[in-house]
């Protein structure tokens, strides 16, 4: 992906169906097609909902490596 790109990303999680649609920036960028991507994106003009949401998201069994 190319750094700096603008994008619209839509999360939704399986665990309880929550979505959101967040604004954002490519940052970082490494891996490959064929070992996968890391990508980090700066979300610009998030809600505060939408932020509680991703935040959720991140703390729960979902957001663990």
């Amino acid at each position: 992906m190319t750094l700096w790109a603008e994008m619209v990303v839509s999360l939704m999680s399986p665990r309880d169906a929550s979505k959101v649609q967040c604004n954002g920036v490519v940052v970082a960028c490494a891996g490959n097609k064929h070992t996968g991507y890391h990508i980090s994106m700066l979300f610009t003009g998030i809600t505060r909902q939408a932020e509680a949401t991703l935040y959720s998201m991140a703390r729960s069994d979902l957001g663990t490596n």
